[in-house]
């Protein structure tokens, strides 16, 4: 199969001094100034102009999927309402300026909220470096008395047994190598296996959670192209 494309349905005079401006004129600068305030609405009523991380992509042109992967290397910035991480690894966690040793012995449950900063994440672990609201580490709540937000690390990976955003996030393109299952349209209309096939999402924005050794994705993204040894495929909005 050489292509697979899809449509889906988703979510003057002149005038001496003294003289009054003429009417015509008046009337042409009224006009250009109705259109620059309809353009200045198209182009930024499903962007981001406030910093948050919000959609830049149209949900009504693009491609609605869902999927169930192979964990890729990611490396991102933005703000997210809530991050969840759960993990039975021993490790070290920054937080202010205290420390907090994590139990390998039972499944820690760490959870962000308001982080803002750097991810890294990959099949072995997860690497954060950022400030927050508040953190609640293993149900004891941590936060600045006088409400500032905290700085937040690891300087080591996390082994997890569950990464979960809260709340959609924005990935400018994730490009790799995967196996897995690829659900196409809002209904899961067709269905796509991947076996090492060459992936790449660009514009993603949506749901991501790692379960194990699983990514599930579900959202929106302006194109998928997948390449292997005998097919390619390439799905646009």
């Amino acid at each position: 199969m050489e292509s697979h494309k899809n449509n889906f349905k988703y979510y003057g005079h002149s005038h001496g001094r003294g003289k009054k401006p003429n009417k015509k004129i008046l009337i042409f600068l009224g006009f250009l100034f109705v259109m620059g305030i309809i353009i200045f609405t198209i182009l930024y009523s499903n962007g981001s102009i406030t910093g948050k991380v919000v959609s830049s992509i149209n949900a009504n042109n693009s491609i609605e999927f869902s999927s169930s992967l192979t964990i890729p290397d990611l490396t991102f910035k933005g703000e997210y309402p809530e991050i969840k991480i759960l993990s039975k690894a021993k490790t070290t966690i920054y937080i202010g300026r205290k420390s907090f040793l994590l139990d390998e012995l039972k499944e820690n449950r760490i959870i962000l909220k308001d982080f803002s900063g750097k991810i890294e994440l990959d099949e072995d672990g997860i690497l954060f470096d950022g400030k927050v609201s508040d953190v609640n580490l293993n149900n004891l709540p941590i936060q600045e008395k006088n409400g500032r937000r905290i700085k937040i690390y690891v300087d080591s990976k996390i082994p997890y047994n569950l990464i979960e955003f809260k709340e959609d996030l924005f990935l400018k393109e994730i490009d790799y190598v995967s196996s897995g299952v690829l659900f196409i349209g809002d209904e899961n209309k067709d269905k796509i296996t991947l076996d090492e096939d060459s992936l790449f999402i660009s514009n993603y924005l949506g749901e991501l959670r790692i379960n194990e050794d699983t990514l599930f994705l579900e959202g929106f993204a302006e194109d998928i192209k997948i390449s292997g040894d005998m097919r390619k495929i390439s799905i646009s909005s």
